[in-house]
């Protein structure tokens, strides 16, 4: 579940955005659709908004993307991207519902291939933090997803 940063804490309606570095490393261990460790570096912007509603709850949404470069100790090139949607209700009690989706992509240059991880989470966090109506949904091998 995503926590509001401070800013947030002090508005009952309010947006923060946030821009930030990101590196990240995958090896053929960790994500066996790579033949080679490959490395990233780029930029990640996000936004985080709450909001209130009628009954005392909150509601929150994360919102994340980040674009860069990567190479693979091979010698190969590649561009990636990566989107994360969230969204969280927080009523005054729980349970809490959480949606989330999640994606990475892997872009080779030339006759590198490519590589696409998505993920789709529904699911009730209930008062007794067991997890009920979970909908899950993943293209690819979530391990390859590398932020």
């Amino acid at each position: 579940e995503p926590s509001a940063p401070p800013a947030l804490a002090a508005s009952p309606n309010a947006s923060v955005h946030f821009l930030e570095p990101v590196n990240f490393e995958l090896t053929p261990e960790t994500c066996p659709e790579l033949s080679t460790t490959v490395t990233g570096t780029g930029t990640l912007r996000g936004t985080v908004h709450l909001s209130p509603d009628g009954s005392g709850g909150l509601h929150f949404h994360v919102n994340t993307s980040a674009q860069g470069t990567a190479t693979g100790a091979d010698g190969s090139s590649y561009r990636f991207s990566y989107n994360n949607n969230t969204q969280t209700t927080k009523e005054p009690v729980p349970p809490f519902e959480v949606r989330t989706v999640d994606k990475f992509r892997l872009n080779g240059q030339g006759s590198t291939p490519d590589l696409f991880v998505k993920q789709y989470y529904h699911f009730i966090l209930n008062p007794d933090d067991s997890f009920t109506d979970i909908r899950v949904r993943v293209r690819g091998d979530p391990a390859c997803d590398a932020i």
